[in-house]
């Protein structure tokens, strides 16, 4: 086994200091000899110390899995799934746990009806041509084909898969049968890769309590600049966006700004439901969108849209400001909580206005899967300046209270 993991780069990672020179001594006249010498001389696959390759010897689903993920994913995603266990014979901080319990939650690999991953077994055709289209995120024809058709077809029509493994689902495979279907892949021209779109937006954290809008156009302008929280607020303040405190009449009426021509609240950025100590920041459509306007001209509202339309904006290279319901705790969003949600004041007319005390201003930064059925978008959220991860249900959840609006930045 440790012999084995020592070729860690042994099919789709690339070798660096432990790709060795020369021939591989144990491959001529075998079966897939071009394909393991194509993979060999890109430095795509290397040899024993000794130069063999042994490409008759089969490899289990733990370190077919691991081959997989560390060549397509950074460490710093797969490393925190270390101490989980995500099977019953999957326990943490086993050497395969960070790798198998990862592609679980990516949904690369999966595990049997009981509950177990079996590590140690044997893979077989079915099961390496899952890990290969979902850990390359290749895109699958038939989502809802069964599953001994769903990646056997559109590889078999791709000519992915030998002549010797043809209709043999669960055939175990070797070194060499990898070698050759991997070989396949990389040089057909016509694949069709899932994007993973991410636009690379600084995180930025709020500086006051109440003023996600500024973070989150700080962080929506680090596409092209790096313009900080203090400046937009002075901005703020130079363009009469910013109110003066609330008043309270003889008649115990709090008499406020229009939220949807100002920003209203005071510098402390302090929100409470109760109407005497009403204040911070309120970031409607209209006022955050003159602000962002003086740094993204092109800038537009939007509303009553859909998660189709955030991923053409962001393939498009445009990062998007949405306003959500939601609250914040331990480091990322919560999409319910008990308790009020609405808080009301006059405007000097004597209109009316209630808004929730939980509306919130998120940045989408990208996003994976097709841009028709996106499945998974990156999330910036202002209130702990992280990034996370929302599911389409998700962020559905959070943004239909305020009917999918927000604002498009375009530079």
């Amino acid at each position: 086994m440790k012999k084995l993991l020592a070729l860690s780069v042994l099919l789709f990672g690339f070798a660096g200091s432990a790709y060795a020179a020369g021939s591989l001594s144990d491959i001529d006249g075998h079966l897939y000899e071009e394909a393991i010498q194509y993979l060999y001389d890109n430095g795509i696959v290397s040899g024993y110390p000794d130069m063999n390759f042994l490409p008759d010897n089969r490899i289990n689903r733990a370190e077919f899995t691991k081959i997989v993920i560390e060549a397509n994913y950074d460490e710093s995603l797969f490393e925190p799934y270390a101490d989980e266990s995500c099977f019953s014979d999957v326990p943490a901080n086993q050497w395969f746990t960070k790798y198998i319990c990862f592609a679980q939650d990516r949904g690369i690999v999966s595990g049997y009806g009981d509950g177990y991953f079996v590590p140690q077994n044997t893979i077989n055709l079915l099961e390496a041509l899952k890990i290969v289209y979902e850990g390359y995120r290749i895109v699958i024809p038939d989502n809802e084909a069964p599953i001994e058709l769903k990646y056997y077809t559109p590889a078999q029509q791709a000519g992915y898969i030998p002549d010797e493994l043809l209709s043999k689902y669960a055939k175990l495979l070797t070194r060499g049968h990898i070698s050759e279907i991997v070989y396949r892949i990389l040089i057909d021209e016509d694949k069709v890769i899932i994007p993973d779109v991410r636009l690379g937006l600084s995180p930025v954290k709020q500086k006051w309590q109440a003023s996600c809008g500024l973070a989150a156009l700080s962080s929506a302008l680090s596409l092209k600049m790096n313009i900080p929280e203090d400046v937009i607020f002075e901005q703020m303040q130079n363009m009469d966006l910013y109110p003066n405190n609330p008043v309270q009449t003889v008649d115990d009426r709090l008499v406020w700004d229009n939220p949807e021509e100002v920003f209203v609240g005071d510098v402390n950025g302090v929100v409470s439901i109760y109407s005497n100590r009403l204040t911070g920041f309120g970031f409607m459509e209209q006022p955050l969108s003159n602000l962002v306007k003086v740094w993204a001209p092109s800038s537009a509202i939007f509303k009553n849209s859909n998660l189709q339309y955030f991923a053409n904006q962001l393939k498009m290279g445009n990062p998007v400001i949405v306003f959500a319901s939601v609250n914040a705790r331990n480091g990322a969003i919560i999409i319910e909580e008990p308790g009020p949600f609405t808080t009301s004041w006059y405007l000097e007319n004597g209109t009316q206005v209630s808004f929730s005390m939980y509306k919130h201003n998120l940045v989408l930064n990208g996003y994976r899967g097709m841009p028709e059925n996106p499945e998974v978008f990156y999330v910036l959220d202002p209130f702990y300046g992280n990034e996370i991860e929302l599911t389409p249900s998700q962020l559905k959840g959070i943004l239909n209270p305020y009917n999918f609006s927000g604002i498009v930045v375009k530079f």
